[in-house]
């Protein structure tokens, strides 16, 4: 029965990291996946970073990418 149902996988490149992610969720696909995984990459560069307009930029683009990304597949 596992061979005909869909599974999803999920790649997590920070093991430590303990931020919810939704793969339980219907509308939850690889693409939010892959952009998921982006932000958390790019919160440990906003976080080290040390130039207030590259951390706007590195905060505000992937998570707003990731957000509206989430919301049309919600849809």
């Amino acid at each position: 029965m596992t061979e005909k149902l869909p599974r999803r996988k999920l790649i997590v490149k920070h093991e430590t990291s303990k931020k919810r992610r939704r793969v339980g969720k219907p509308w939850w696909n690889d693409g939010l996946t892959t952009l998921w995984n982006y932000v958390c990459e790019s919160e440990c560069k906003w976080l080290n970073c040390k130039s207030a307009s590259d951390r706007a930029l590195l905060k505000s683009d992937c998570r707003k990418r990731f957000d509206r990304a989430g919301q049309s597949a919600k849809r």
